[in-house]
């Protein structure tokens, strides 16, 4: 242990800062890694102890996280669950002789004691939970989830056998009770326990309403949540927000709208199968060499330092594998009511990541948010930003619909500020709504789109268009016209159009929509807009989106 904690984690510590920024750890420190680990376990089995300690040690030494926690899972994860495992599970199904368990009321009775055990654990988790006023359900969920047991018990059973402290009938038995405890336990836990449906102590109204750009007062505070992958997300994120409030407050006091960003850095971490969202505040420290989260929250402090007070930023960070974080940014959301959420979209020109995870998260909050969830696909600004002088281009593509709504909600906040000049595009489809509901759709549309106009028909940073399109290869040539001048094109998921729609089926990437997913390609505008694509909670998407595992 004090070889482990005074001479190899600080080893650990140089070759982390060693490491360049957003670099993979050296492929010769990760395989120096685990050979300590090996050798750690060959010489305390060597002196009669476990091969368990050693590697329990070097996890416990091993910074999480990356650069060199998620090398060291990346680079195992595969051999290690693909290939030894399977022969370990077939070793001890090999070791393990049925045949031995002669006195089956000796194996009832063991049941018996691995039931009560069970209960034991239950009663107690619901003693304590009731002292802290918690619920039973969950009591009950944790007792369950303490009983059951894994790979540590067995290999301390297979250990015991090799040193004939029990005999084949007894380790039989425990295998026995392993599986059979894990198989009934774990699809009660699937069945029942279902964090997501869980319905939070919040009013109807809030979670059935407001929860819009549209819906939220356009001179009221506007609580939003941002989820920042990687230290390049920041400048786009930043000039979003200073999109979207006026720049200078004492003109008009009573037109201020206060933001409060909630920002939270996305860790994917692989070995973290617990999904922790918790404040950060590791940035007010000393820090020698800052880390990506502490250059993240920093950026954004300094930019609500100089907003005049109209910006509050809560810091937050999310640790956990892609396919979970969902779950709890969804809860965070129906907490403070946020109508909208901004989550990355993988740069196209750099390729996505390697197993599609980050793509199952985005797709995992469009399906159960229940707000308008916005998919930034960030190139980057084409106009550098500055704190003292600002300036934004913005684009907007109208066709109609629910989402597109949205978008024209975002850019009527943007229509206040002075240094942002914006140009709606809006598309008309001739002879496309001959339903009941398309007409209703349609005088949405109209209703919204000529307030906006009448709004802004004295801002000379506002330029409305409207372009007649008869079918659809009108309206691809329509938004396609549009020049690579613009920092943002905002465009909605969805469209009232059943002939647009109906070439989802043909896009790479369906979470972004028909247009979205043509305005992402690389080859569009030589790639050098961002896309920010939004879906509201209502309408089809609750039909057509699923959430993914």
């Amino acid at each position: 242990m004090a070889f482990a904690a005074f001479v190899i984690r600080p080893i650990l510590r140089r070759i982390i800062k060693s490491t360049p920024k957003g670099k993979p750890v050296k492929e010769s420190c990760v395989i120096a890694v685990v050979l300590v680990t090996f050798t750690m376990g060959v010489i305390t089995d060597a002196i009669g102890g476990s091969v368990g300690p050693a590697a329990i040690i070097m996890g416990l030494v091993i910074p999480d996280g990356p650069p060199l926690g998620d090398t060291i899972v990346r680079k195992c994860k595969l051999i290690l669950f693909e290939f030894f495992m399977p022969l370990f599970f077939v070793r001890i199904g090999y070791f393990t002789d049925l045949t031995t368990i002669e006195d089956w009321r000796e194996f009832l009775m063991f049941g018996v004691i691995i039931v009560v055990r069970c209960l034991g654990g239950i009663v107690a988790c619901i003693l304590v939970y009731s002292s802290m006023s918690m619920t039973t359900t969950n009591a009950v969920f944790l007792g369950l989830i303490l009983s059951l047991e894994g790979i540590v018990e067995v290999v301390q059973s297979l250990r015991w056998k090799y040193l004939q402290l029990i005999d084949d009938h007894t380790f039989a038995t425990i295998v026995i009770g392993v599986v059979a405890l894990n198989a009934i336990i774990i699809p009660i836990l699937e069945v029942i326990y279902k964090p997501l449906q869980e319905n939070l102590d919040l009013p109807a109204a809030f979670r059935q309403s407001n929860r819009s750009l549209r819906m939220t007062s356009i001179v009221g505070e506007l609580r939003f949540i941002t989820c920042i992958q990687e230290e390049d997300n920041v400048p786009s994120i930043i000039s979003l927000l200073a999109a979207m409030h006026p720049e200078d407050v004492s003109a008009d006091p009573e037109d201020v709208s206060p933001f409060c960003a909630y920002v939270i850095h996305l860790v994917a971490v692989p070995s973290h199968s617990v999904p922790t969202l918790a404040p950060y505040k590791n940035h007010l420290r000393k820090f020698n060499q800052p880390s990506g989260s502490d250059n993240i929250v920093r950026a954004f402090l300094n930019y609500a330092d100089h907003s005049q007070g109209l910006v509050q930023i809560q810091p937050f960070r999310m640790i956990s594998p892609y396919k979970y974080m969902h779950e709890s940014i969804c809860r965070l959301s129906e907490t403070i009511h946020a109508p909208l959420i901004i989550v990355p979209f993988f740069n196209s020109q750099q390729g996505h990541d390697t197993d599609g995870s980050l793509r199952i998260f985005n797709t995992n909050i469009q399906a159960i948010v229940k707000c308008t969830v916005g998919l930034l696909v960030d190139r980057g600004l084409i106009s550098p930003i500055s704190l003292t002088t600002f300036s934004y281009n913005m684009a907007v593509i109208f066709i109609g619909g629910i989402d597109d709504r949205e978008a024209l909600a975002l850019a009527t906040r943007a229509s206040r500020q002075p240094n942002v000049r914006i140009t709606v595009l809006r598309i008309v489809m001739i002879g496309k709504h001959n339903t009941l509901e398309d007409q209703i759709e349609r005088e949405g549309d109209n209703t919204l789109f000529g307030d906006f106009k009448a709004m802004n028909v004295d801002n000379g940073c506002v330029t409305c268009l409207e372009v007649v399109a008869h079918d659809i290869e009108d309206a691809m040539k329509a938004f396609r016209s549009l020049s690579n001048t613009y920092d943002l094109v905002v465009v909605g998921k969805r469209h009232t159009i059943p002939e647009l729609e109906a070439l989802l089926g043909w896009a790479q990437y369906p979470e972004l929509g028909v247009v979205g997913d043509t305005l992402a390609a690389p080859d569009f505008a030589a790639g050098r807009m961002s896309v920010l694509v939004l879906q509201h909670h209502g309408g089809a998407s609750q039909r057509e989106s699923q959430p993914c595992s």
